[in-house]
């Protein structure tokens, strides 16, 4: 037996994507910078917990067990839970309160989802206001800033989402330039193409958001 992954999209304009795993082995898996919010489900044993991670700015490693399987949403850039300040929360994960078989958020029950319904719960905590969106987040990381000092749009953007917007457009293009290395795209072109000044800066970026050089990535194909 040998562990499984498997990822999709998801049209709920609040999640980015859903996971799953299930794991044969004990191991890590390391989880790159990503600027966003998660919630996780990991169960071992006929015993579930819950974690919700706050925006990530670098990798982080986390410890699984043999027979653990998990289940994982990532938030859409804006998406972010009411009643947990995003700078506690940034590279930190926090426990969610358990109930009798359900978990606690916000004050409401709700049972574990499965991979196929996880649009359902996040529904619910939507409707519910635990879950809510900023708008302004994806636009400031569009460059398509309001019509408001640019100091402002900082503020609000560092005190939605823990970060900075420059930081966070910093993880970004680290995820577009491996995205074009995966592609077999040239060294020297993905750094012109990302706007780093050289290669070297290129390799600082990936080493420090993502923990992989170039050379790596681009063995990395996308077939």
């Amino acid at each position: 037996m040998s562990d499984s992954f498997e990822q999709r999209d998801s049209d709920s304009p609040l999640v980015k994507t859903v996971w799953r795993a299930e794991f044969a082995r004990d191991g890590e898996l390391t989880v790159t910078a990503d600027g966003t919010w998660d919630i996780v489900f990991g169960t071992l044993d006929h015993e579930t917990q819950c974690v919700v991670t706050g925006p990530t700015t670098r990798t982080t490693t986390y410890q699984y067990s043999a027979g653990q399987r998990a289940l994982g949403i990532q938030f859409r850039e804006g998406s972010y839970l009411s009643g947990l300040p995003a700078r506690e929360v940034v590279n930190a994960t926090r426990a969610v309160e358990r109930h009798s078989g359900s978990f606690v958020l916000g004050g409401y029950r709700f049972d574990v989802p499965d991979f196929d319904s996880v649009e359902d719960f996040v529904g619910r905590l939507r409707d519910l206001g635990i879950l809510k969106w900023d708008p302004l987040v994806p636009t400031a990381l569009d460059d398509r800033l309001p019509a408001m000092p640019a100091r402002t749009v900082q503020h609000h953007f560092s005190q939605t989402t823990g970060i900075s917007l420059n930081r966070h457009q910093q993880i970004q293009r680290a995820q577009r330039a491996a995205e074009l290395l995966r592609t077999g795209m040239d060294v020297a072109a993905v750094a012109q193409e990302c706007g780093y000044f050289d290669q070297a800066h290129l390799t600082r970026s990936l080493k420090q958001f993502l923990d992989a050089p170039p050379g790596r990535l681009k063995r990395m194909t996308t077939d």
